[in-house]
């Protein structure tokens, strides 16, 4: 599709999110790490994307795409997924969202601040955020305006973080699961614990659980995982007992908590597992934190003795950190309302750059050639000073073409320079 050159770029996230969509519709929606290379690729195909980014992670999937044309980004985001999952994104309309412009730079700020999470300051969502914005440089998907979007969202993260206190907290969905499952269980650290995976929130869970147990207590976890080496890492770092996945049943027998977060992208546990098993060697509480879910929902139908809890249950679970929420949402946005200003007047300032590239291109050339009528002698001297000159005198008028209130009070000062200087038109 061809555009107009001076069609303006804008920045869109679509998606879906834990406000809006249930589980049952965001695991359809989620991307493995696995998958995000190929996926990346696929929507940069896109007609219409300039630049993309995927931020999937259990609570949502949301696709940050640069486009010139809104109408035809959100065709695109109904291709992708349907190419790419078989899924017809109307189905689930009722759950998407989406952000323009200012909302969608706020939305991404608020999400890597943990403003947006289940529970507030959450903080493993900043580390999510680096890793989408990464795997997009990586893929080449992602250009100027997105690598500066999620570069000023990751900074703003950190600010509220330490300006605020929240880091001080361990505030993510595995330290939710974890207090949801002592309110659940007040003996919990002297149960029978079994954890399912090896990844960032199954390691947080047991950090939790390691930090407050007993040396008695520790010898009653289990650790469950299909890489033997990534298995080693983990008991070498807690101190908790280990099996790989082909002694699974072993582990769940008499197994009273289970917490089960893999990176598989689809059910690792269903009512097989725990048929043979008697009533009181079942466990009692079970917490997916998967995206997509790991355990069958079909167990909590099956056996009437078994709670299982998914992420959309944990929002009580981040009761431990509710006291100060209010003061710390208003403060947060404060800084991120800020930093979203400072964003936006950085863009404003990019429609100038065709102008200022193209007035200095303008200039270098009439340097040059005053430079070739000089002896060789002269030239090395005036070739320093000249540049000094055209620097100190462009530095005043560019600042302040750039500081225009809008891109379009910034596109008519270009103009007028560009006339002035009879420069060739160019489009930013």
């Amino acid at each position: 599709m061809t555009h107009h050159p001076r069609t303006p770029l804008q920045i869109l996230v679509a998606g879906v999110r834990q406000k809006n969509a249930p589980i049952a519709i965001r695991e359809r929606f989620a991307l493995t790490p696995a998958e995000m290379p190929a996926a990346l690729t696929r929507l940069r195909a896109e007609p219409g994307v300039e630049e993309c980014a995927i931020l999937s992670t259990c609570n949502r999937t949301e696709l940050y795409l640069v486009v010139r044309d809104a109408l035809a980004a959100q065709a695109a985001f109904r291709r992708f997924f349907l190419d790419w999952r078989g899924l017809d994104v109307q189905e689930a309309r009722q759950a998407l969202f989406m952000r323009l412009e200012e909302d969608a730079a706020l939305h991404l700020m608020r999400v890597a601040s943990g403003l947006d999470s289940l529970v507030l300051g959450e903080s493993q969502i900043l580390g999510q955020v680096k890793d989408a914005c990464e795997a997009g440089k990586a893929a080449g998907t992602t250009g100027r305006l997105l690598n500066r979007l999620f570069r000023v969202a990751i900074s703003v993260s950190k600010r509220v973080r330490s300006e605020l206190g929240i880091a001080d907290k361990d505030l993510s969905v595995s330290r939710a699961a974890y207090e949801r499952a002592r309110a659940l269980a007040p003996d919990l650290l002297s149960q029978r614990i079994v954890v399912i995976g090896g990844g960032k929130v199954a390691a947080l869970v047991l950090d939790a659980l390691r930090r407050e147990m007993t040396a008695e207590q520790r010898r009653r976890v289990t650790i469950v995982n299909r890489s033997a080496a990534r298995l080693a890492e983990l008991m070498a770092a807690t101190g908790f007992h280990g099996v790989g996945w082909d002694d699974v049943h072993q582990a769940l027998d008499g197994c009273q908590t289970l917490f089960v977060a893999t990176g598989a992208p689809h059910l690792v546990l269903d009512a097989s597992h725990f048929e043979a098993l008697a009533p009181e060697r079942r466990p009692g509480l079970i917490l997916d934190l998967a995206m997509p879910r790991n355990v069958d929902p079909a167990i909590a139908e099956r056996f009437a003795d078994i709670l299982l809890l998914n992420a959309d249950d944990l929002g009580e679970g981040g009761a431990f950190c509710q006291d100060r929420q209010r003061a710390l949402i208003s403060q947060a946005q404060l800084l991120i309302d800020e930093a979203c200003a400072g964003f936006g007047h950085w863009r404003v300032g990019l429609s100038a750059t065709p102008t200022i590239t193209g007035l200095r291109g303008h200039l270098e050339t009439i340097r040059r050639e005053q430079l070739d009528a000089l002896s060789i002698s002269d030239q090395a001297f005036a070739d320093a000073l000249s540049r000094r000159l055209i620097n100190r005198i462009l530095h005043e008028p560019l600042t302040r073409l750039r500081e225009g209130e809008s891109s379009q009070a910034v596109q008519r000062r270009a103009e007028v320079i560009r006339h002035v200087f009879n420069l060739q038109a160019s489009a930013p």
